[in-house]
């Protein structure tokens, strides 16, 4: 019987250790779920905001790129009709002068802006009259203009001048016809100039135009906005 009672004892401590055991690891379990759960709620967490920043970031860029593409337009369109056909006549006496300017435009581009300018002066005295009739087209690289554009005046009306940032950056190709008493001579223009003239019909114009030049010269020098959007890896 004492044998017995020993051995009832025994199994009772041996049960009643297991029942501790096995609710320890229970425990040990819960707490090893709840860690897990933990950290893939905050890894979540972590993705939302990554995808958060990369959305934010994408928004953002292409919210630059339409400010820029528009600023440009907008440029192109206030020079497009900022220029118009120039013309001024005036007389002193007998003497009378008269000078006409105008500027058609085929190219504006981030690489390449080209015109043709057509320009016309002629004197009289009532004795004799002279003059000279130029057409020439231009070329240049945008990215080679100064950002500098000025005001300035040109056969007494408001004008932009356009300099290069260094050397003759600027293509002229054409011809030149002068005229005196009737009889005309013509010469072949194809040479490189180092700034160009725009005549304006009026001192506001000239703002418009200047300021819209430098902003179309400074996009092509500067480019496009650009912006580095990482996407968060995925899961």
């Amino acid at each position: 019987m004492r044998l017995l009672g020993l051995l009832l004892i025994t199994g009772s401590l041996a049960a009643c250790d297991n029942s501790e055991q096995l609710e320890q690891a229970r425990a040990q379990g819960r707490a090893e779920a709840a860690a897990e759960a933990q950290r893939l709620a905050l890894l979540s967490d972590q993705q939302d905001e990554a995808q958060a920043e990369y959305e934010a970031c994408v928004d953002d860029a292409a919210e630059a790129r339409e400010t820029f593409d528009r600023a440009m337009r907008d440029a192109r369109d206030n020079i497009m009709t900022g220029l118009d056909n120039v013309s001024s006549q005036g007389s002193d006496g007998a003497l009378t002068a008269g000078f006409a300017f105008r500027v058609q435009i085929e190219s504006l581009t981030a690489e390449e802006w080209a015109w043709v300018e057509t320009e016309e002066a002629a004197v009289a005295d009532g004795y004799n009259d002279a003059g000279v009739s130029d057409r020439i087209s231009y070329e240049v690289d945008p990215r080679q203009l100064s950002n500098r554009v000025q005001l300035v005046t040109y056969n007494g009306m408001p004008a932009v001048q356009i300099d290069c940032a260094s050397g003759n950056c600027i293509r002229a190709r054409g011809r030149r016809v002068g005229f005196y008493n009737g009889q005309q001579a013509f010469e072949d223009i194809d040479e490189r100039r180092d700034h160009i003239v725009w005549a304006l019909e009026n001192s506001n114009r000239a703002q418009v135009v200047r300021d819209a030049l430098a902003t179309l010269i400074g996009g092509a020098k500067g480019g496009a906005p650009t912006a580095s959007c990482t996407a968060p890896a995925a899961e």
